[in-house]
């Protein structure tokens, strides 16, 4: 668990390399598609930590590339249609998805155009010119022809410029088809597409019969053939002796063969048949839903693998409601043909926990293939505030016993540590009391992180996530107590009553009796060793003070030092 590609100043988790595993997992399935909701308190990194996952699963899996899609809810619900509810609709949604899925292709291609013309050197002029007309052009919607003619012109229509891998031949012509398929998704998402297909057919046919007996241009031929037809049956009667009946019979055969020969018979029979047919493509809600799955095949085709990252679902009026309508209305894009994260603040995600827990066969279990909840383990927390860079490095001594203190107040949130810890910080050196506040604070911060790493605690957390934060929130629940001059949680009303209290917190229904044993158990053991500092772990302050030595913070009942450190002990 300790990735050398993420920044040392930030924070690691255990989701984080969860989230890594599933990326590697969807590029290697060829697309197969997953939701993942992701849920953490404000300021976690959640939107940080899967752009690092993203990052770090291209870098492990070459065979394809995550296209990550960056969408605010607010923008999948509205923006389009400034008029819509909070409820989101499958167009409102669909045109959502479509719009972004462009807009990072658009970015990613001309990012990979000048990667591949550059090949580690500054593009030349040309090369310059034909990647700013690249750019130009994807913003007109170009033809599928003008497309390829671009791809050629770099000389990357067979290669292409995304990942080339062996299973995917012809490269640079699956991208062509691919961009040009999500540029038409894009002009219906972003306007009125019209396109109609013509289709028309005709056929003729013509049969003529008539009679004609005038003569023609056989004229002269046929009063001769005639004269000879005569002559010869003449000729016949005449040996036979008959000279009248010759000649009648030669008069007769000219004049037959003659109007024979000029008589012409046609008969006519006139039939014709025309169909024009005209098609309009539908280009509205339907068309999109149904269009939309098929770019993302052919992305997969070209080595991009979608991935949707939804976020700022807790700025919507009713997020939970949000995430339950966005499921009927696109489940099949959710589960089968994309990956989706969605990121939810503490109070959404345990939202849906809770109806999870109401319902164990609910919808919650077919919307989303996986559910984590993002968490740093205290010592992650203060490692990363320890790597940060200051304008005057702070001493060793002060910026440990800082950084737990900041872990301390903060009840685990990232935002606030890091601010507490920047405060501490720089009010300089700790001396003298403020030293002796600080290596108090430090100790009962040891003692959180004795439990959360101690049996039966540790095993708790490991079942899910989620348990994490539960447990930080019950543990965390001491200092508030501190600060409030009031009891430590001892009993389970106690207990669920500091988890209700805190903003953001678990909802004590959904911790079954047997986990709120669990954390009473760790919270008597932190207290114990608050009234015995003995009783607990052995350790050493940073400014080197060994725990034993340390005066009681809890005394029979009543804390012996207030939250400025001053003593109360009688």
């Amino acid at each position: 668990m300790t990735p050398a590609d993420l920044p040392a100043a930030r924070a690691r988790s255990d989701v984080y390399e969860d989230l890594v595993g599933e990326l590697v997992r969807y590029i290697d399935d060829k697309g197969r598609g997953k939701s993942l909701l992701l849920g953490g308190p404000r300021g976690a990194g959640k939107t940080t930590a899967v752009q690092d996952a993203a990052r770090r699963a291209n870098r492990e899996c070459r065979a394809a590339e995550l296209l990550l899609v960056e969408l605010p809810a607010p923008l999948l619900n509205g923006a389009l249609d400034p008029g819509a509810a909070d409820a989101p609709d499958a167009g409102s949604l669909l045109k959502g998805l479509a719009v972004g899925l462009f807009d990072a292709l658009h970015l990613r291609t001309v990012d990979r155009f000048i990667e591949r013309l550059g090949q580690g050197r500054p593009v030349g002029d040309d090369e310059a010119e034909l990647i700013a007309q690249l750019s130009v052009e994807l913003g007109r919607a170009p033809s599928l022809g003008r497309l390829r003619s671009l791809w050629e012109a770099a000389g990357v229509l067979r290669s292409g410029v995304f990942p080339d891998d062996p299973r995917f031949e012809g490269q640079g012509a699956m991208e062509v088809a691919a961009l040009w398929s999500t540029t038409q998704v894009h002009l219906m998402a972003t306007g009125k597409l019209e396109q109609t297909l013509a289709d028309q057919a005709s056929a003729d046919r013509q049969v003529d019969a008539r009679l004609d007996s005038k003569v023609s241009g056989s004229q002269i031929l046929n009063p001769l053939l005639g004269t000879l037809a005569a002559a010869f049956a003449g000729y016949e009667v005449a040996h036979g002796g008959r000279g009248v009946l010759a000649a009648l019979v030669a008069v007769l055969t000219g004049v037959a063969t003659t109007t024979a020969l000029n008589l012409t018979v046609v008969r006519t029979l006139k039939q014709r048949e025309e169909r024009t047919v005209k098609f309009t493509p539908d280009t509205g809600t339907p068309a999109l839903a149904r269009h939309l799955p098929q770019v993302i095949k052919r992305l997969n085709e070209a080595g991009l693998r979608p991935v949707f990252l939804i976020d700022e679902i807790d700025k919507l009026d009713d997020p939970v409601g949000w995430l339950d309508a966005l499921g009927d209305s696109i489940k099949s894009l959710l589960t089968h043909s994309a990956f989706f994260v969605f990121l939810v603040d503490q109070r959404a995600y345990e939202a849906l926990e809770a109806r999870a827990v109401a319902e164990p066969f609910g919808k919650l279990h077919s919307r989303f293939t996986k559910r984590a909840f993002l968490t740093y383990a205290p010592a992650e927390f203060r490692r990363a505030l320890l790597c940060r860079e200051h304008a005057h490095p702070p001493e060793s001594v002060t910026a440990s016993l800082a950084a737990h203190a900041a872990v301390l107040r903060a009840k685990g949130n990232p935002l606030d540590a890091n601010r507490i810890y920047d405060r501490l910080v720089a009010a300089g050196p700790a001396q003298g009391h403020r030293r002796a506040l600080l290596r108090t604070e430090w100790w009962l911060e040891h003692l959180v992180e004795w439990q959360l790493g101690a049996a039966p605690l540790a095993d708790w957390c490991a079942r899910d996530s989620w348990h994490w934060q539960a447990a930080f929130d019950a543990l965390y629940a001491i200092r508030g107590a501190w600060e409030a001059d009031a009891p430590p949680p001892a009993d389970d009303a106690a207990l669920v009553a500091a988890l209700e209290a805190a903003p953001g917190s678990p909802r004590g229904a959904l911790l079954v009796p047997q986990a709120r044993s669990v954390l009473l158990q760790a919270l008597a053991a932190v207290v114990a060793a608050l009234a015995n500092p003995a009783a607990g772990p052995a350790a050493t302050s940073p400014d080197g003070v060994p725990a034993a030595l340390l005066p009681p913070l809890w005394h029979e009942g009543r804390w012996a030092l207030d939250i400025h450190g001053l003593s109360r002990a009688v």
